[in-house]
């Protein structure tokens, strides 16, 4: 059984309605009538295609309800939506009768070596442009640059040493189908500005191609790996001699279509793989489910799927329907592929390992360790860590979490470095008011003590004179007492003469002894002072040192 490309099941609906109106069950059988069993249109295919010629206008639509034979005639019957071609579709099918008996006599040159390169190229040529909804100027550009390339292509074909007529089938073929390339060029000139235009005819032509140059592939992005399948959004990989998947910036994806449904009574893999083929994509099955209840599960519960939904209203409404929470299971969605798999599979794939330094504020492995275990627990609040692991090594924290875990966490750290940091700067200026009070207080005292170092310095001053003034006076003294000896020992007197000098020498003896007293009394008040000042004078100077 051959499958039906898109661009021919249109081309095969319409002229089935062309014979009459009809309904979705009864033109996938008159397909598979009028073609042998050769062709077959299964549900998932018929519905979203005729939904969209319905919104292009090309068929009409309408509504009979139908009665089981022998049914009550009161009770309601079952409601069937018939499809009739419209003038604008009569018209469109008609053109797309010429152009594939054009195109097809084309091809046929090709394979009976009929016609030579440039009736080839050039008919080929004639065709892909009429299907273009272009002004005459734009199409003129497109066929320049497309019969660029084509005749680049032949000649480097030819220089591998293929014949001229294999050269031409292949630079052709490597292009696709010619319908589809003529929408993806009405949709490039559509949706850009003029000036880009010319590119992005020649980035189309070229990805389909999957045309290498210098050993670097456009398709891949320039890595020359043709095992890179990453998609950098300008140019998706291109299929061997097939069309080519050009995915330009400002394309709307077809995730946003709106397609119809009506599968009743079908296990959850057959809605599935239905909602997959019709949005483009296949259905995975994880290897855990494969072993495990969700495998059975998936062949053993049943459902209707019906109405009209985008892939993001397909995929919630079936797991609604097949209740998502309940069950167990996972959809994991990507560009390509619906993937079903269990909610164990699906938080382990989520996990990022990431590394986080510890803060600065944080000393020794102890406060590390506590800080983890810190974050580990305001964790824990709100989240489920089953599938989350924090270690601390050396000066890092290791993160294994999902997405939501690291962004959590990354706002837990922000904030309590926030906390941390206001409370140091309201250290740091309390600890700077109490080191300008420590100051004032050390100015203070420093000038306080200097009072009385100047202040003990006075006294030493005084006591040092009143000292010297002392000191004069028992030498004045000691002199008169020594006169007297002497004149006492040179001359002889009388009794009273001698009595005289006796009581003055008496008195010169008593105020020596006087005089020594004070000038003991004063030499120990000029030491004490003296040494109190040094004392003081090596004080300031250890103050200082320290």
């Amino acid at each position: 059984m051959l499958k039906l490309k898109q661009d021919h099941s249109e081309l095969v609906v319409l002229s089935v309605l062309a014979a009459g109106p009809s309904y979705g069950y009864a033109i996938s059988k008159d397909i598979a009538a009028r073609s042998d069993g050769h062709f077959k249109l299964t549900a998932s295919g018929m519905y979203p295609l005729l939904t969209k010629l319905e919104k292009n206008g090309l068929v009409t639509t309408s509504w009979e309800e139908v009665k089981a034979s022998g049914s009550d005639p009161e009770s309601n019957g079952r409601r069937r939506k018939w499809y009739t071609l419209s003038d604008k579709g009569q018209r469109h099918l008609t053109k797309r009768i010429e152009l594939h008996r054009q195109l097809q006599s084309i091809l046929d040159g090709f394979v009976h070596g009929s016609m030579g390169e440039q009736d080839s190229i050039t008919g080929w040529l004639d065709v892909l442009t009429s299907m273009l909804p272009l002004s005459e100027p734009q199409r003129s550009q497109v066929r320049d640059e497309i019969e660029d390339h084509l005749r680049s292509r032949v000649d480097d074909l030819l220089i591998t040493g293929m014949s001229e007529h294999e050269a031409v089938r292949v630079a052709v073929g490597e292009l696709g189908e010619t319908a589809e390339l003529a929408q993806l060029i009405t949709s490039a000139h559509q949706r850009t500005t003029p000036r880009r235009r010319i590119m992005n005819t020649a980035l189309i032509i070229t990805a389909i191609a999957g045309m290498s140059i210098g050993g670097y592939s456009l398709t891949n992005n320039g890595s020359g790996n043709n095992s890179n399948n990453t998609n950098h959004g300008l140019i998706a990989g291109a299929g061997a001699g097939g069309i080519a998947s050009v995915a330009a910036a400002e394309d709307e994806s077809s995730d946003f279509e709106v397609h119809s449904f009506e599968v009743k009574n079908k296990s959850m893999k057959e809605v599935l793989t239905s909602i997959a083929s019709t949005f483009d994509r296949t259905v995975e099955i994880s290897w855990d489910v494969q072993r495990s209840d969700l495998g059975a599960m998936l062949n053993m519960h049943y459902g209707n799927f019906i109405g009209e939904y985008n892939f993001t209203q397909a995929i919630d409404a079936f797991k609604s329907i097949f209740r998502e929470e309940i069950r167990g299971y996972k959809l994991t969605i990507t560009d390509d592929a619906i993937l079903y798999q269990s909610y164990d599979e699906f938080q382990k794939a989520k996990i990022i390992n990431m590394i986080y330094a510890t803060p600065s504020w944080i000393g020794g492995t102890s406060e590390r360790q506590n800080y983890a275990e810190s974050l580990e627990e305001l964790l824990k609040v709100k989240h489920d860590l089953s599938y989350a692991s924090i270690r601390v090594v050396d000066q890092a924290i290791i993160v294994a979490a999902p997405p939501e875990i690291h962004t959590e966490l990354g706002k837990l750290a922000a904030e309590l470095d926030a906390i941390i940091q206001q409370r140091r700067e309201q250290q740091s200026i309390e600890w700077r008011a109490e080191e300008q009070r420590m100051k004032q207080r050390a100015e203070q005292r420093e000038a306080e003590f200097q009072i009385a170092v100047d202040q003990l310095q006075h006294e030493l001053d005084a006591a040092r004179n009143e000292l010297l003034v002392i000191k004069q006076k028992v030498r004045v003294v000691e002199n008169k007492v020594q006169s007297a000896r002497n004149v006492f020992r040179g001359h002889q007197s009388d009794e009273k003469q001698q009595a005289v000098r006796d009581v003055d020498l008496v008195s010169q003896h008593a105020m020596l002894d006087e005089l020594n007293l004070e000038l003991d009394e004063a030499q120990e008040r000029y030491t004490y002072l003296r040494n109190a000042l040094l004392s003081s004078q090596y004080a300031q100077l250890f103050d200082v040192l320290e």
